[in-house]
């Protein structure tokens, strides 16, 4: 009984930790149909949607991780460029990335409502030929938000930057039935525990034990709370109890 309630606590500590679960998703951008180098205007995939906000998207038909994908551009002149995705409650995991014949820079952003929770930079480096794609690792992965920005900033030799898998993992938090029915088993499990344990403790003496009028060494005992079939006094040596004998 003991160790139900230990596993029922357990569960009950994870949930209360934990109060969602996450399932993991690459936006690919498989979905894709236009010509290479057409004008990317927004798409949708696995329940988010990703948009352009900045600059000047297109999408990549010839080159990818793998195509389709889509990059920064135009070509030879790339500007600053940013997308958003959105879709519920989400984390940012990683993004493929491949910063064309020179290195650029990024700033992701995570945002919670209104609120900015996370703003991470750094750099892209250049991919030379043979072109490659690189992957790039959130460092606040564990971060929930409900918006997410990624901008990418050319650099000086850059002619285009292609983003492509960018892995965002859905947020999903528990219903509250299945919170419900965790904090009531657990609660049930705590009730039988202490049930068993409170017949122990009525069944402690509350009296010192004495000697019977006969000398002889037999141990009796009165008992906190009468039990059936029990007398008030009875011998105690035999259940094990500890007790002092008076002289």
């Amino acid at each position: 009984m003991k160790t139900l309630l230990t596993a029922a606590t357990a569960s009950v500590l994870a949930l209360l930790s934990n109060p969602a679960t996450v399932e993991a998703y690459t936006i690919t951008f498989s979905n894709l149909a236009g010509a290479n180098g057409s004008s990317y205007s927004g798409s949708s995939e696995g329940g988010f949607a990703i948009a352009p906000i900045g600059g000047a998207w297109y999408q990549a038909q010839g080159y990818g991780n793998p195509v389709p994908d889509i990059f920064a551009g135009p070509l030879g002149s790339p500007s600053n460029s940013t997308i958003e995705i959105t879709g519920g409650s989400f984390t940012f995991a990683a993004l493929d990335f491949s910063s064309n014949n020179g290195q650029s820079t990024y700033e992701i952003q995570g945002f919670a409502g209104a609120s900015m929770v996370y703003d991470l930079t750094g750099i892209l480096p250049a991919s030379l030929n043979p072109f490659g794609f690189s992957t790039l690792s959130s460092g606040a992965s564990g971060t929930v938000v409900d918006r997410l920005t990624i901008e990418v900033l050319p650099g000086r030799l850059s002619s285009s930057i292609n983003l492509d898998n960018i892995v965002v993992n859905a947020a999903n938090p528990v219903p509250d039935s299945g919170r419900s029915l965790i904090l009531l088993g657990a609660g049930l499990a705590g009730l039988m525990f202490w049930s068993g344990r409170s017949k122990v403790w009525l069944r402690r003496p509350v009296a010192t034990c004495i000697r019977d009028a006969s000398s002889r060494d037999t141990c009796r005992i009165r008992f906190a709370c009468p039990i059936a079939a029990r007398a008030p006094q009875e011998t105690c040596c035999d259940e094990g109890v500890a007790a002092t004998l008076m002289p």
